[in-house]
């Protein structure tokens, strides 16, 4: 009766495990924030049960649950090494030998770990009550849709967790559904959603957010999860700081004060992060890679995902993970030895971003060594990442001197962080077309059977290409991109109720997903966050606040 009752609790969680009972004693399972939060010193990361233990790496390996994350988020319960030796005994005794291996383990995973609670939901009054805006009856119940999904996403942390679980000061957005905690680049793309209905507080706590991580952890990771404390993701940390100084009304001494303070920060993770040499650094090239510390299987991947297989090695899998594209055939498994274009824009955005700040604070010193940093950026980025004969920017492979062969829409990042040159526009606009369809920017120009390729269409790419095309002063086009993808997110929501993580860009539906990923995630952040801020600085839509 006791097994059928844990294996209740566990089919109920869907859980799973890894940790080894000597490595136990007298390790700290507590994660906190420090009392003040302007401290700046690196926390210990604390030993995590639910991503070290031998046991839950054996349940991934047993596939005990179809998404593994979800055993990397178990909370360990409060057992004795003693009762703990009883009941892996009891286990052996009830399911003994190979063939009952899975019941035991099973057993085991129930008895010793209990499933993460949900995150409570934050106080709504941050959000303040529902905007309306004008247009076409179906957009406006999209935009009502967003809405509401603000407050579904709205979550907080506990003060003080024993999982995997990393306490923030302030309320955040989660991505959604799978993914129950904030995500780095997605917030920056709901930011730009918060900005646009007027929550500029609300834009500020998830800015703040990111600054207590970096002073803490010395970088902003992937997630907020102790497993994801060896990578980041795309570094939109500048322009979230910089999009917000500039929505401002007038920017007070307390603005600038803050603002100092933010530069302080990010100087430290550009600096000390990535433009480390030889890790996310190359210096040989002057441009930057994608990179972890650790060269292990990712511990939250999803049941299908076989990582001996994405990658010619863990360290590539994980690399490409903090990409954000996870996963493109682009960089054929070997992203650690490729100058990616998105991620070079963006930085050199950083550095642009870095010298606005600086100008800012009254630190004419800190413009020059910025605007330096920008220049070498962009002389070196036009000229290895360029292929003429095709007339656009490719990923480039340093190690073998070769350009990637696949053309992807992260030269839309290129293009909004403003590093095509006038003389290249007409090549770039006419090599881009392949990119184009019925809804909005495609992810490449060929597929690949990966969710990062074609024909799936992602709410970042669309953003990069329509304010990219719209600082360039290509308004038409920019129009001509967001109405495809707008009206491709309306008719998917006429259909079904929801807007999703992705759509099929090619055919401006629905995609059909097939077996290997996980399933496409309905209420999406950073669709609901683009959508909104498309309507309002693209269609010119008057948002209404109450």
């Amino acid at each position: 009766m006791r097994f059928l009752l844990l294996l209740a609790i566990f089919a109920s969680t869907q859980v799973s495990y890894s940790h080894c009972r000597e490595e136990l004693q007298g390790q700290d399972l507590l994660v906190s924030m420090p009392r003040s939060r302007s401290r700046s010193s690196v926390i210990k990361k604390p030993y995590d049960q639910s991503t070290e233990d031998p046991l839950i790496a054996r349940a991934r390996d047993l596939h005990i649950t179809e998404d593994f994350k979800t055993l990397a988020d178990l909370i360990p319960r409060e057992i004795s090494d003693e009762l703990r030796q009883k009941l892996e005994s009891k286990a052996e005794r009830k399911f003994p030998g190979v063939e009952n291996e899975k019941a035991r383990v099973s057993y085991l995973i129930a008895a010793l770990y209990k499933r993460e609670k949900p995150l409570k939901t934050a106080d709504p009054k941050h959000l303040g009550g529902i905007r309306k805006v004008t247009g076409h009856s179906l957009r406006r119940r999209a935009f009502f849709y967003t809405e509401r999904m603000w407050k579904n996403l709205w979550k907080e942390t506990p003060k003080e967790t024993s999982n995997s679980l990393i306490p923030v000061p302030h309320p955040f957005f989660i991505a959604g559904q799978r993914f129950m905690e904030s995500y780095y680049w997605d917030s920056y793309f709901g930011l730009q959603g918060l900005l646009a209905t007027g929550r500029r507080k609300v834009a500020k706590m998830q800015i703040d957010n990111f600054l207590y991580l970096i002073k803490n952890y010395g970088l902003i990771p992937n997630g907020i999860r102790t497993y994801y404390l060896s990578r980041s993701q795309p570094p939109m940390i500048s322009s979230m700081v910089v999009d917000y100084m500039k929505s401002l009304p007038r920017i007070t001494a307390k603005d600038k004060a803050w603002a100092a303070d933010a530069l302080n920060a990010l100087e430290k993770d550009y600096s000390q992060f990535w433009m480390k040499d030889g890790e996310r650094y190359i210096s040989e090239t002057g441009l930057n890679r994608h990179w972890d510390k650790v060269d292990q299987e990712r511990p939250e991947r999803w049941g299908e995902d076989d990582d001996s297989k994405l990658g010619e090695t863990y360290r590539d899998v994980r690399a490409e993970a903090e990409s954000g594209k996870d996963f493109t055939g682009a960089f054929k498994g070997e992203i650690t030895k490729h100058n990616p274009v998105m991620l070079n824009s963006i930085l050199y955005k950083y550095e642009r971003d870095l010298v606005y700040l600086h100008n800012l604070v009254g630190n004419p010193a800190g413009v020059r060594k910025y605007e330096a940093a920008a220049k070498k950026r962009y002389d070196t980025f036009n000229k290895i990442l360029w292929d003429k004969k095709r007339g656009n920017y490719f990923d480039y492979n340093f190690e073998t001197g070769q350009h990637a062969d696949m053309l992807t829409a992260d030269v839309y990042a290129a293009l909004w962080a403003g590093l095509v040159p006038p003389e290249r526009m007409q090549a770039f606009n006419e090599s881009a077309q392949a990119l184009h369809g019925k809804g909005g920017i495609v992810s490449s120009a060929k597929p690949t059977g990966k969710q990062w390729d074609a024909p799936y269409a992602w709410a970042p790419h669309q953003f990069f290409a329509i304010q990219g095309l719209m600082q360039s002063g290509q308004t038409e086009a920019a129009k001509g991109i967001a109405s495809q993808w707008t009206g491709a997110i309306e008719k998917v929501y006429d259909e079904t109720g929801f807007m999703y993580e992705k759509l099929d860009g090619v055919n401006g539906d629905l995609p059909v997903d097939k077996s290997g990923k996980y399933p496409n995630q309905k209420g999406f952040l950073w669709t609901n966050a683009v959508y909104v801020w498309t309507l309002k600085n693209v269609f010119n839509e008057t948002i209404s606040e109450p």
